[in-house]
């Protein structure tokens, strides 16, 4: 059941202009008295200091985000993706419960309203999931990493919002992410397997099989992998967190071959990456929301790899890079508790820009235009926070937690704010 929310008045008075709108004074009542005052000679102008600085204006703020809808979900979601399942050119929604374990599909009815499309089946442990056409028959498949077996799991779509039975990879130890690109271009779409301090690339026959390849050392407990020409010298890089330092790895390509490692490291326990350019020189920047320093890490990109640029001392759990002011500079979506906040690029930095009331402890984040109005919606995954029982053998089970949903905040044509003389 989808539910809108509106702003509350303290936010709505928080997102005001801070300037008095500019205008003619209001005409005063007229005097009841026939006296004439006296007139007064105006002062003389004050000298100019031509040397004085100019005062400050502060940075335009755009209001681009209508009200936040929620859409409670039949399982606890864990992990979920996005994309066109069913075929009607909407981006639909699969959520996996880790836990349970089950999955099911949240079928987009077009104006950004969802409807489960299927019940929930289950789905043998699985940790992550992502949508791709594996085979290139035109439908998108669904592949996940399955730890305790040390698998990787492909199934075929059927273009209508369901996936046939599992054909098995066997890595032979623990596997937790999964990401698909063409790394070799060679039109068929590889994977790339996140394991235990190590990387693996699957290299992809383009009818859904796959072959592993050599693997690369990095930190331990790699996530949050994507991959991005990082140094702008077209070929692509590999990004990824570790978890147990902090550090980010930035490992090369060639081929479905991985190189050298990169490591820079932030904040303590990194939880989501993006990256985008957030100061408007053409080159891609880093940000890092950190779990354990409670901050995030906005690293500028450089001829030489990053360097860290800004930090911001508030805890966020979730991230989505955007332009939603559609300035040409990459903005940011970050989210926490009952909040998404949006900090706006600008060449001297990234500063807070809106705020919208929304989310259930968001922990997972994506900029997309879901009701294909032309401007990116945000789209929170709520209830990480997991709830546990005890069944009748005294095995520990986990419970549907209160906020089992996903938010959809509608993105809008942007208002602008004039800014002010500080």
């Amino acid at each position: 059941m989808a539910k809108p929310r509106n702003r509350p008045l303290a936010l709505a008075l928080l997102l005001a202009p801070a300037c008095t709108p500019h205008g003619p004074e209001p005409a005063s009542s007229p005097r009841a008295s026939t006296h004439i005052e006296p007139q007064v000679p105006p002062p003389p102008p004050a000298p100019v200091d031509e040397d004085a600085p100019a005062p400050e204006r502060s940075p335009e703020r755009s209001r681009c985000f209508a009200a936040a809808v929620d859409h409670l979900l039949p399982i606890s979601p864990s992990e979920a993706e996005l994309g066109d399942v069913d075929g009607d050119g909407d981006l639909d929604m699969v959520v996996l419960d880790w836990m349970a374990p089950h999955m099911v599909t949240m079928a987009n009815d077009g104006a950004g309203g969802f409807v489960e499309l299927a019940r929930p089946h289950k789905e043998t442990e699985a940790l992550d999931i992502t949508l791709a056409d594996v085979d290139r028959d035109g439908r998108l498949d669904l592949i996940s990493v399955h730890p305790r077996d040390g698998e990787v799991h492909v199934r075929r779509g059927d273009g209508r919002g369901d996936f046939g039975r599992s054909e098995v990879v066997a890595l032979g130890r623990q596997v937790f992410e999964v990401t698909t690109a063409d790394f070799d271009d060679d039109g068929a779409l590889d994977l790339l397997v996140t394991q235990l301090r190590h990387v693996a690339v699957l290299r992809g026959d383009g009818r859904g099989g796959f072959t592993a390849r050599p693997r690369v050392k990095v930190g331990q407990a790699p996530s949050y992998a994507f991959v991005a020409d990082v140094d702008l010298d077209r070929r692509r890089e590999l990004v990824l967190a570790s978890n147990d330092d902090g550090g980010i790895d930035v490992v090369s390509f060639r081929g479905t071959a991985l190189g050298r490692v990169r490591h820079i490291a932030c904040g303590e326990g990194p939880i989501a990456l993006g990256m985008g350019d957030f100061d408007g020189d053409e080159r891609p920047d880093l940000v890092t929301a950190n779990m354990y320093s409670h901050d995030v890490c906005v690293f500028g990109g450089t001829a030489n790899g990053f360097v860290e640029r800004q930090r911001i001392d508030r805890p966020f759990d979730a991230l989505a890079v955007l332009d939603f002011d559609n300035d040409g500079i990459d903005d940011i979506a970050l989210g926490h508790d009952l909040q998404l906040t949006f900090y706006a690029g600008q060449p001297d930095g990234l500063f807070e820009s809106e705020s919208v009331e929304a989310g259930h402890g968001p922990h997972i984040a994506w900029a997309r235009d879901l009701d294909r109005d032309g401007h990116d919606d945000v789209v929170l995954l709520n209830g990480e926070d997991m709830q546990w029982t005890y069944d009748e053998a005294g095995q520990r089970v986990p419970v549907r937690p209160r906020d089992a949903s996903f938010t959809v905040v509608l993105g809008e044509a942007c208002e602008h704010v004039e800014p002010c003389m500080r």
